[in-house]
């Protein structure tokens, strides 16, 4: 697809979206957009011959396309879908284009839900600057949304597993399987077809697993799918568990007693803060010009298991080279190199407690960092040997 574009003449340039299955296209001299997943949808079935015709329809169109005219709040209403997307999704083009941020709030750690303006043959993210010239508020457009999900969208569930407790798979044929987990009341609606408390996976956008935390070989099962369809998808998701809470609020799933299992669980949500943290540190590098060149140090998130630990933590290296503009990621433990032989291995709270304002959260960067205004005193450093991981 991208080389075919490119060879358009009415293509002047061609580049891949960084987080998505999509095109960034200037055609006759506009800026477009192109999400793929649709076009993908509609001709994975098709014969090769059908395909390509498909296929060249679809550019030609695109190609004689006249720069639209922006709908109107009537127009754009019965076209709205709520989506579930990473946290990161769509900020690289925020930082380049501030005018072009996206419309969404953050629905779960590191998740955020935006809304998604569906045409007959391609989809487009609802920006600020369009939903201010319709005259109506966010949670007005987040109904409409939602309420056109709910009507327009074919929905069904199969049972994908039978034992030792059914899982269910949501089925659709418009990608919008995953922002059903978004519905309210929908997840808690399967207390009675599952056994236990209902649980979930997004791993792709495409993808809605629904099963019961009853039995410990239905929850692993369910967490070796959703890291592993994660990791390898290319519109990737959560590889995280999802639950319901006493309010039917869709809340991140912990077991409810310390075991492997629970370690397992754990990992899935940190490696979701991972995956996100360093999504968010190639975009700031990226804006700024490289790892080096902005006068500021972006820190990495990894994950590691400390000595003697059975569960996977999140941690990053906060060392005393590092400015006063560097950003810190919050994370589970910080790694202070107090020599070149040793490090401590410190929770987050406990830093934060006994530095103090040497943190200051940065408020315009989602997920949150921090900028460390001054390395820990020596007495700090007393405080923080004695909150360290043996």
């Amino acid at each position: 697809m991208e080389q075919r574009l490119s060879a358009r003449e009415t293509t002047q340039s061609v580049t891949r979206h960084e987080q998505d299955f999509g095109l960034r296209a200037v055609i006759s001299g506009r800026e477009v957009s192109l999400f793929l997943h649709r076009l993908h949808a509609d001709t994975r079935e098709l014969s090769p011959e059908a395909r390509e015709q498909a296929i060249e329809h679809f550019l030609t169109a695109l190609s004689q396309t006249e720069e639209k005219t922006r709908l109107s709040w009537e127009e754009a209403r019965p076209r709205l879908r709520p989506v579930l997307r990473p946290l990161t999704f769509g900020q690289g083009l925020e930082l380049a284009r501030p005018g072009h941020a996206m419309v969404g709030h953050e629905v779960l750690p590191f998740l955020r839900e935006l809304i998604s303006i569906d045409y007959e043959d391609r989809a487009a993210y609802l920006q600020q600057e369009e939903l201010e010239s319709w005259g109506v508020s966010f949670e007005e457009v987040l109904a409409a949304a939602h309420a056109n999900l709910a009507r327009f969208v074919p929905l069904s569930t199969e049972l994908y597993e039978r034992h030792p407790g059914p899982i269910w798979s949501i089925e659709s044929d418009q990608f919008h399987e995953s922002s059903w987990l978004l519905r309210p009341g929908f997840l808690s609606s399967f207390e009675k077809k599952v056994e236990g408390r209902p649980i979930a996976i997004v791993p792709d956008r495409g993808t809605l697993w629904i099963a019961g935390d009853a039995h410990s070989e239905t929850v692993a099962r369910l967490c070796e799918s959703a890291e592993r369809e994660y990791q390898a998808s290319a519109r990737a998701t959560s590889p995280a568990l999802y639950t319901v809470d006493e309010a039917m609020r869709v809340v991140p799933y912990a077991r409810p007693q310390e075991d492997e299992l629970a370690y397992r669980v754990r990992r899935g949500h940190r490696l979701l803060a991972a995956c996100e943290y360093s999504a968010q540190k190639r975009q700031l590098d990226q804006s700024k010009g490289g790892e080096e060149e902005g006068g500021y140090f972006v820190a990495n998130v990894m994950l590691a298991s400390p000595k003697g630990s059975p569960e996977t933590f999140t941690y990053c290296v906060w060392s005393d080279e590092q400015g006063p503009g560097d950003l810190l990621p919050e994370v589970d433990l910080i790694a202070l190199p107090e020599t070149k032989e040793h490090v401590l291995l410190v929770p987050w709270e406990e830093v934060r407690r006994i530095v103090g304002d040497r943190l200051v959260a940065e408020p315009t960067l989602s997920p949150r960092r921090y900028r460390p205004t001054a390395w820990p005193t020596p007495e700090m450093f007393e405080h923080l040997r004695a909150a360290a991981l043996e």
